[in-house]
Parts: C-alpha cells; sequence; structure tokens
C-alpha cells in the first residue's frame, strides 16, 4: 500500500461567490434541501468548510481511499 498527502494552496477572492457555490453543491449532492439551509450551517466566513465541500469530493476516485481532509485558513496573508 502506498500513502500520499496531496495539498492544494487558494487564494479566496470573493467569499460570497465562494459560500454560494458551496451551497449549490451541497443541493446537488442531496446533503442539504437548500442553499438556505446550507448557508444557516455554514455562514459565508466559514471558508474553510466551503472550501472542503468544494475540494473534497466525497467519494474517493478509482483505486484510491480518501483518508480525511482538512483546511486551514489564514486570513490577511499575501504570498508572492
Amino acid at each position: 500500500m502506498i500513502t500520499a498527502e496531496v495539498s492544494i494552496y487558494v487564494r479566496v477572492l470573493d467569499t460570497l461567490a465562494l459560500a454560494n457555490a458551496a451551497a449549490r453543491r451541497a443541493v446537488a449532492d442531496g446533503s442539504h434541501d437548500s442553499e438556505e439551509e446550507y448557508l444557516a450551517e455554514f455562514p459565508v466566513e466559514d471558508v474553510g468548510n466551503h472550501l472542503r465541500s468544494l475540494l473534497d469530493p466525497g467519494q474517493s476516485p478509482a483505486g484510491v481511499e480518501i483518508l480525511d481532509s482538512a483546511c486551514e485558513v489564514q486570513e490577511g496573508q499575501e504570498n508572492g
């Protein structure tokens, strides 16, 4: 067995657009009945949960078992 760790670094440009995209995904995948329900549970400022809900597919691709996912949010930091 081989294990690997994958990191994706992102810059969030629009937290409202991110939250709305995550809410739409939550409705599409059936985890929430409405976008409003999702946003009541995870407000716009909850960037970490929005990113995880969009970038962690939930189901593992063929030949891989996703063990866990994590998101670390740092506010006010500029890189590059």
